[in-house]
């Protein structure tokens, strides 16, 4: 279909412009120092803290996750793949949003190393899936 064959190449052009590395890499730096900022001013640095960060990675992973299913309607198993592994972006970035509320209620700062090792391995996932299925 002819719709399709478009996003398909419009979907290739914009993987072209995307990172080389994993962005998640960066985040996960700077997320340690990040959160105990957060943590400390509590509920006033939450919201924008999450809306600017976990909200829009989860929101963004989750819609590219859709259209590449949708791209994907013959059963393309790359692109399924990347759709899978941007699920789990999305839903590991939730995670974090709701454990970032619990350490803002109570005022600590628990590890979070786990989902932040699961999202940069989900992001390689569908970073490396997205490559053999658009040729870039």
């Amino acid at each position: 279909d002819r719709l399709r064959r478009v996003a398909f190449r419009q979907s290739a052009l914009h993987f072209a412009r995307g990172p080389a590395d994993n962005p998640v890499n960066r985040f996960a730096r700077t997320f340690d120092a990040q959160l105990a900022r957060v943590v400390a001013e509590g509920e006033p640095g939450y919201h924008p803290y999450v809306f600017a960060g976990l909200r829009q990675m989860g929101a963004a992973a989750e819609y590219a996750a859709l259209h590449l299913r949708w791209l994907a309607d013959a059963g393309e198993a790359p692109l399924l793949r990347a759709a899978d592994a941007l699920g789990e972006v999305s839903a590991t970035a939730r995670v974090l949003l709701l454990k970032t509320a619990r350490m803002v209620a109570r005022g600590g700062v628990s590890d979070v190393s786990g989902q932040l090792a699961q999202l940069r391995d989900a992001w390689q996932r569908a970073h490396d899936a997205l490559q053999q299925a658009l040729g870039a």
